[in-house]
C-alpha cells in the first residue's frame, strides 16, 4: 500500500482539498467534493471538511489503537485533545 499525501490538508476554493507543498509551489490538490443529485451546498462543505480532516482522523485512529494496547505510553489529556481537534476539523463538532 502506498502512502497518502502528507497533511495537513485544507479546503480551498470550490470545495477543493489541498495539501502543502514546498515553498513557492502551488498547493497539491488531493481531492474535491462534487455536487451530485440531491447534494446541497451545505453537504458539499461538510464533505470537503471531512475529506480535509482525513490525515488527522487517521492519526487519531492509530493513536487510539496504541493507546488501548499500551495506555501508559500516552498522556490521556493529550490523546483527548488530539481526538477533539480531528473531530472538530471533520465538522463533527462546532
Amino acid at each position: 500500500m502506498s502512502k497518502h499525501t502528507p497533511g495537513p490538508w485544507r479546503v480551498t476554493g470550490k470545495y477543493r482539498i489541498d495539501a502543502p507543498t514546498q515553498i513557492n509551489e502551488l498547493p497539491r490538490c488531493v481531492g474535491q467534493a462534487v455536487q451530485g443529485h440531491g447534494v446541497t451546498l451545505d453537504d458539499l462543505q461538510a464533505n470537503a471538511d471531512i475529506m480535509a480532516a482525513a490525515p488527522e482522523l487517521l492519526a487519531a485512529v492509530k493513536v487510539a489503537r496504541e493507546f488501548f494496547i499500551n495506555p501508559h505510553k500516552f498522556n490521556p489529556i493529550d490523546v483527548e485533545k488530539m481526538y477533539d481537534a480531528a473531530i472538530r476539523k471533520a465538522g463533527g463538532w462546532s
